[in-house]
């Protein structure tokens, strides 16, 4: 049998606990190398299997070929709001300290419709992931329209699941508290 080592990166034992394979990283969603290995086992056969805490549990085969498999759900593991309207739910991914602080969190927005759920990575104007949404509201009046407020980059505005705008210190009423600057 093989032992696996999830230390930051994964080692895997032979039976004597000499190491035969160091596996730095591999893929994630956007295609650039991650390893956010929570835990591992290997298979009698080549098989490891690892539970990762952005890509779900990948399956890694003879070294070189990973694949992902997500439960149908959210693609992070705690919410810290969420909003129904007409048969829509929505949560808001990050949080804040036990301070108050920002988690400088950058794991999107989720949304369940019609059975499925799917995940957005909203943008600041820069092009980067607006970080550590704590609010997400969906419009009573028109439920194609939904807020999320966002501890560092202001509030983000979706029409039909799309990103349409980002309301900050910009282009707003909204002032900084200071906190992230």
């Amino acid at each position: 049998g093989k032992m696996v080592i999830c230390n930051g990166f994964l080692k895997v034992y032979d039976s004597t606990l000499a190491v035969v394979h160091n596996i730095y990283q591999y893929f994630s969603l956007n295609g650039s190398p991650s390893s956010n290995a929570y835990e591992a086992f290997a298979t009698e056969s080549t098989d490891i299997w690892i539970a990762d805490g952005g890509n779900g549990l990948v399956k890694n085969s003879n070294l070189w070929d990973y694949w992902s498999f997500y439960p149908n759900g959210p693609r992070f593991a705690a919410s810290f709001d969420l909003s129904v309207e007409n048969s829509m739910l929505w949560a808001a991914s990050s949080g804040v300290t036990s301070a108050w602080d920002p988690r400088f969190e950058s794991n999107g927005v989720a949304y369940y419709i019609n059975g499925e759920w799917n995940t957005i990575y909203p943008k600041d104007n820069a092009g980067n992931n607006v970080s550590d949404i704590i609010r997400v509201a969906v419009d009573p009046i028109n439920s194609t329209r939904v807020y999320a407020g966002s501890w560092i980059n202001g509030v983000v505005e979706f029409t039909n699941n799309q990103q349409s705008a980002l309301y900050d210190t910009n282009n707003s009423s909204l002032v900084s508290l200071g906190v992230a600057d």
